[in-house]
Order: C-alpha cells, then structure tokens, then sequence
C-alpha cells in the first residue's frame, strides 16, 4: 500500500472515490427523476435504486488482476 504523500498513492485514492461520487449523482438523478412523475410512475423510478448500487459496486470492485 502507497502511503498517501507519493503522488501515485494519492492518484490511486482520487481514482478509487470516482465510484463513490458517481453512486452519489446516479442516486440524486433518480430522486429528481422521481420527483418529476406522478406518483403512480415514481415508485417504478425508485425501484432502479437497488440496481444502480449493484451495479456501482460492480464497477467499483478492483478485479483480482489489478488489486496487489
């Protein structure tokens, strides 16, 4: 592990909150998507909730060939 103070050990911490941020956006999306609809098509929009998180911790899992 890359103490924070290197420049490639910092880059690796920036790189690896992108996914947290991007969960972030996608979960404000979805709130004013729903926002926006009638209430009997808003509980559909909240459904992909779930699934965005799944698919955010997906991408943000480092595969077994990256991670040391």
């Amino acid at each position: 592990m890359l103490p924070l103070t290197t420049p490639v050990g910092a880059v690796r911490i920036v790189i690896g909150a992108i996914p947290i941020t991007l969960l972030i956006a996608l979960f404000a999306l979805i709130m004013l998507i729903s926002l926006a609809l009638p209430r009997e098509r808003r509980e559909y929009v909240l459904q992909l909730a779930p699934i965005v998180v799944q698919l955010v911790r997906a991408i943000a899992k480092p595969s077994r060939s990256t991670a040391r």
